[in-house]
């Protein structure tokens, strides 16, 4: 799979790199991202431990 930076790199589209330490509430996010424009919102990954 295609690192997502390269990604966007080899199509010419602009981007902006924001790093931060892991974070595990919304209110840990403010922290680190109050200062990037755009609506915030919590991503929420699930897995079945069963699924291969």
């Amino acid at each position: 799979m295609i690192h997502v930076e390269q990604f966007l790199q080899s199509k010419n589209i602009k981007y902006a790199l924001h790093e931060h330490p892991a974070i595990f509430t919304s209110e840990d996010g403010e922290k680190y991202a109050s200062h990037i424009p755009g609506l915030a919102c919590k991503n929420l990954f699930l897995r079945d431990k069963n699924a291969r």
